[in-house]
């Protein structure tokens, strides 16, 4: 009889150290929290400006108890929020190249260049623009004299095609274009496939 109360007292000591060891080896696992949050709306926003379209905000608390025999309890908070907002801001691209277009046509020479090719630069930026339509009074006047006024055009042509190969020579890009567009208005073709050539290197 106290053999057998031996054994059972020897069993019943081995189950509890078993039983404490196995919530000793306990593991925490953390899973991932996903969490989405959209808003389906149409807001009106001015330009670099901005607008908060909304937000949540969620709280948790809660606590546990470790054991019925334990030496006391957990406590634990959770607190998050998330917002949303949208911030505008327009590039007029159309606006920025007309600006672009203007600021490289009023470009003018570096100082330090050329000086007769900056004078007569000078002499062209400053002559009034001509209209590309002509008048009546001129249309008139070239339909009488078509060809006196044929080889004046194709001269000029000349004269700013050589002057725009000069500039080009000497590394003034920018007048060597201005005196390729003035050789191509007045026929020349070579001035004409040489913009077309620049063009397409752009």
């Amino acid at each position: 009889m106290n053999i057998a109360r031996t054994q059972f007292v020897l069993a019943a000591g081995i189950l509890l150290v078993t039983g404490s060891m196995a919530r000793g080896q306990g593991i925490a696992v953390q899973q991932p929290v996903v969490q989405r949050i959209g808003v389906d709306t149409v807001v009106s926003v001015p330009d670099r400006g901005s607008l908060t379209l909304g937000g949540v905000n969620t709280a948790a608390s809660g606590s546990r108890r470790s054991s019925l025999f334990g030496p006391g309890s957990t406590y634990g908070a959770r607190t998050s929020g998330s917002s949303m907002s949208v911030h505008v801001t327009i590039h007029d691209f159309e606006a920025m190249d007309r600006a672009l277009l203007q600021q490289g046509s009023s470009t003018r020479v570096r100082p330090g260049g050329n000086s007769r090719a900056d004078a007569a630069y000078r002499q062209l930026l400053s002559r009034p623009r001509q209209s590309a339509i002509p008048t009546r009074s001129q249309a008139d006047r070239l339909s009488r004299s078509p060809a006196k006024d044929a080889p004046a055009a194709t001269d000029r042509g000349a004269f700013y095609l050589a002057k725009a190969r000069r500039c080009e020579e000497r590394g003034e890009e920018s007048v060597a274009a201005m005196f390729y567009r003035m050789a191509a208005r007045y026929g020349s073709s070579e001035a004409a496939a040489e913009l077309a050539q620049e063009r397409r290197g752009q």
